[in-house]
């Protein structure tokens, strides 16, 4: 108990003036007291599964924790009277300890974070969190949760960030996240989710980041997400989805992170990130990827670009486009060549990862990678560069014969080589 109590208060960023002191009227909680004699946090335990008293105080604490403290049980009304901005619940066993009276008060209710994760809950009220108005951060991850009662969020209309990754949900009721007018930050990820429907996102327009990742998601209908104008991110990894098609991103105007890692995505749709006309980052990493086709991905404003784990034999020509490009990873393809034209308006290139392409180590192509080399090299500070920081990653020759094996670079600077600056220059065939 006592390790984990100065893990907590390490974690938690607990300042240099304060002391740890055991709290009065509470021998079970440790308090963290300020220079004003002020109490900043509460960590307690608990007694054979059951609450203790608290501190009281005229002011309101700021964070109480029980943490990994063994509750089982928590009664009706538990915290009434009690004074608590955040409460941290995470790590106990409420299987069937859980009153749906619990965090009810017959006072003014001052709770704003509320983080039951990892409390083996299966089961929840439409009542539970009734009169938590003043809530803002709710977290019920990686519980054993499959459906979610309707009216569980009605009174949790200031709620910002909601939290239910890890939980074996398959069903979402339509009208489940309509309170939730105040969302910023939603999590449903790593569920068992195989649909979504427009509905959820109604009254959600605030919402800025969006995770999905995880699920059993089959299929991104065109303008499912087109309520969500302020979105921000957005991660649908992890699914079984195998195209993206057109106006399925539309209306994301504001999105800057997309990612779709580690799924079945094979086909990317002309259209389909037409409004992505702030993306930053866009990771489409580990899929079954062969061919991008022109327009598919063209979204200029990208600076950083993961297409590694695929099956591309040919870069997508949409790259010539992205002038703000500043990191590229086609790592782990099928690629054998690719155009210097490609990376003509690309001034800032600082990241490029060519390894396990059966690259085909011809004079043109070694002088386009000798090119981006340099370029690259070029854009680190000197005092930035050492040996453990790999900006370039330039991968091994498969053909010639008498090439396979060796780094690109290496190869071309070899004596019995002889690739000249005039069987290396080529023209561009397409207007960049």
């Amino acid at each position: 108990m006592i390790l984990l109590l100065f893990l907590l208060l390490f974690c938690s960023g607990v300042k240099s003036f304060s002391k740890i002191t055991q709290c009065d009227s509470s021998p079970l909680c440790r308090c963290v007291v300020n220079e004003k004699g002020l109490i900043q946090r509460a960590i307690c335990g608990s007694i054979n599964g059951y609450l203790p008293r608290l501190p009281k105080t005229p002011y309101v604490l700021p964070l109480v924790s029980f943490a990994y403290a063994d509750l089982s049980h928590l009664p009706a009304y538990a915290f009434d009277g009690d004074k608590v901005q955040s409460l941290d619940l995470q790590g106990n066993s409420f299987e069937i300890g859980l009153n749906i009276l619990a965090f009810q008060t017959k006072t003014t209710n001052f709770l704003q974070t509320l983080n039951l994760e990892w409390c083996k809950i299966r089961q929840l009220r439409h009542q539970i969190f009734k009169g938590l108005y003043n809530l803002k951060n709710l977290s019920l991850s990686d519980n054993s949760l499959n459906i979610l009662p309707g009216g569980l969020f009605k009174d949790l209309r200031n709620l910002e960030s909601l939290k239910l990754s890890g939980n074996p949900i398959w069903i979402i009721r339509p009208n489940l996240f309509l309170p939730l007018e105040s969302l910023i930050h939603l999590d449903i990820g790593y569920c068992a989710i195989k649909s979504i429907e427009k509905d959820w996102f109604k009254t959600m327009k605030y919402l800025k980041h969006l995770d999905l990742r995880g699920n059993r998601i089959k299929n991104i209908q065109p303008f499912i997400f087109d309520q969500l104008s302020q979105l921000e991110k957005l991660y649908l990894g992890h699914n079984s989805f195998f195209r993206l098609q057109k106006r399925a991103l539309s209306n994301l105007r504001n999105l800057t992170v997309l990612s779709v890692h580690e799924g079945s995505l094979a086909l990317l749709d002309v259209g389909a990130m037409d409004d992505l006309i702030n993306l930053k980052f866009l990771d489409l990493s580990d899929n079954n990827i062969e061919h991008i086709q022109a327009g598919a991905a063209d979204v200029p404003s990208i600076e950083r670009l993961n297409l590694d784990g695929n099956y591309l034999r040919t870069l997508p020509l949409d790259i010539n486009k992205m002038k703000n490009l500043k990191y590229l990873d086609v790592s782990y393809n099928r690629l054998e060549t690719f155009s210097f034209c490609l990376f003509k308006r690309i001034k800032e290139l600082k990241f490029l990862n060519l390894r396990e392409n059966p690259w085909n180590c011809r004079c043109k192509f070694l002088y386009v990678v000798d090119n981006l080399r340099t370029k690259v090299n070029s854009l680190w500070p000197k005092e930035e560069r050492h040996p453990g920081k790999w900006s370039f990653i330039p991968g091994r020759c498969e053909k010639p014969p008498k090439a396979k094996g060796k780094f690109l670079i290496d190869y071309l600077h070899e004596p019995n080589v002889n690739c000249t600056l005039e069987n290396m220059v080529s023209r561009c065939f397409f207007q960049v």
